[in-house]
């Protein structure tokens, strides 16, 4: 079996993760070569991962011939001029983390430029290969739980140091765009509708600086989709008991729900103090497997040649979406997509 050459654009925590998995966890897979702007930070981990190649130079980066295949896990405002650029360089195979891209004008030349390219590209929205979720998808194609009426997903972040917020929020594209495009690829892949009405409410709650990058910590989403369904979104960045992710599935013959509670652990220990549980602190904790299991799926697909699971299309609509949301909340209206 040839072994594979990944490289990889990015080594922050996202990208640090994904390269740890390539470089120790996967059969004939390598970790090629290492991208960024931090000299230090790669020479670091080219040490701690034995990675042959690194640079700075993103253009040498996507354009050697031995790689296979590229993982960009770089800043989400990098992201669309690093996928075009390597769409346009010839690379064949690319893995993205979400979002694919930050603006209307963004996507727009994305739909324009990408069918005419020879490229397969996988989004990162790990979400599909969450074990309860793919076991709720299961459920709902067998009809467990009949027609589905309505879903409602509860996006709670757990609270950061503002500080954290004020580098961040400008280059994530903001709450609904930076969580909520996990929510609604979620929702569209568990029964195949797509988002025809939103309705939005928000705003800065606990972090008062928010609105001046157009941008708020809690808000709520209510949605038509196309075949009738209900939907009710909500999100908040400052949830300070756990990282917690709830979903709700009901139908006309029965209800899904995941994560009612965000237990990290079965165990509940009881003492003269009461009953107590411990919680998921961050999405990392919860979602480690499906990090692990969506570059598994990237690597087969470079393997056998098939299609990305979760392709450019649906990363795009993604996005489509969170702005028509963001756009609902900032403005409290009703948006028709």
């Amino acid at each position: 079996m040839k072994t594979l050459k990944i490289g990889i654009i990015g080594l922050g925590r996202f990208g640090f993760s994904h390269a740890d998995n390539i470089a120790s966890k996967m059969k004939g897979v390598q970790l090629y070569a290492a991208c960024g702007g931090d000299k230090g930070r790669l020479e670091k981990n080219q040490q701690l991962l034995d990675i042959p190649v690194i640079t700075t130079d993103y253009d040498e980066f996507i354009n050697m011939a031995e790689l296979d295949g590229i993982v960009i896990a770089s800043a989400s405002s990098l992201h669309y001029d690093q996928l075009i650029r390597a769409c346009r360089a010839g690379v064949k195979n690319i893995f993205i983390e979400k979002p694919i891209a930050l603006t209307a004008e963004e996507i727009a030349d994305l739909e324009r430029v990408l069918p005419g390219m020879d490229v397969n590209i996988q989004v990162g929205h790990h979400r599909r290969y969450d074990r309860s979720y793919m076991d709720a998808k299961r459920k709902i194609e067998e009809g467990y739980i009949g027609t589905p009426i309505s879903i409602r997903n509860d996006n709670r972040d757990y609270f950061f140091d503002p500080d954290f917020y004020r580098r961040f929020s400008p280059k994530s594209g903001g709450t609904i765009l930076d969580t909520g495009s996990h929510d609604y690829d979620m929702a569209r892949w568990l029964t195949g509708a797509e988002a025809k009405t939103i309705y939005g409410l928000g705003g800065a709650y606990v972090y008062d600086f928010l609105p001046e990058m157009k941008d708020v910590d809690n808000a709520a989403l209510l949605m038509e989709f196309d075949n009738g369904m209900m939907g009710q979104f909500s999100y908040s960045r400052n949830c300070k008991y756990a990282y917690h992710v709830e979903t709700e599935i009901h139908g006309t013959d029965g209800v899904l729900r995941i994560c009612t509670e965000p237990l990290n652990n079965r165990l509940i220990s009881i003492d003269e103090n009461g009953t107590h549980k411990t919680f998921f602190k961050d999405f990392y904790e919860v979602y480690r497997t499906c990090y692990d299991d969506e570059m598994a799926d990237f690597v087969d697909c470079i393997r056998t040649g098939r299609k990305a699971a979760v392709s450019a299309e649906d990363g795009i609509k993604s996005v489509k979406w969170a702005l028509k949301a963001t756009e609902a909340v900032l403005e409290k209206k009703l948006v028709l997509l």
